[in-house]
């Protein structure tokens, strides 16, 4: 995603990029994973690399957690479940 257009405000919004940034979110988390399943970052820092705002990257990690794929701590998010991240993120488990 264009992080240009995905700031511009008078750009609408589609489907489309709602469904990227799903699969953006899991792909950028399983890449700065260390070997423990940690991504050391914050939400607001994962929302700037992605061009997007820290409420929409934790409302979509609040959902994951739910889903027993993610935990969230201070700074830290833990990878739970890789292969459903692999799975949303288009790749192959």
């Amino acid at each position: 995603m264009d992080s240009l257009k995905a700031l511009d405000p008078e750009r609408p919004i589609r489907e489309a990029d709602i469904v990227t940034l799903h699969a953006d979110i899991a792909r950028r988390l399983l890449a700065e994973a260390n070997g423990q399943g940690m991504v050391m970052k914050t939400h607001q820092q994962l929302a700037q690399d992605l061009g997007s705002v820290r409420e929409v990257i934790s409302r979509y990690l609040r959902e994951w957690e739910r889903m027993g794929w993610v935990r969230s701590f201070r700074g830290t998010i833990e990878l739970i479940d890789r292969p459903a991240l692999t799975s949303y993120g288009g790749g192959e488990a």
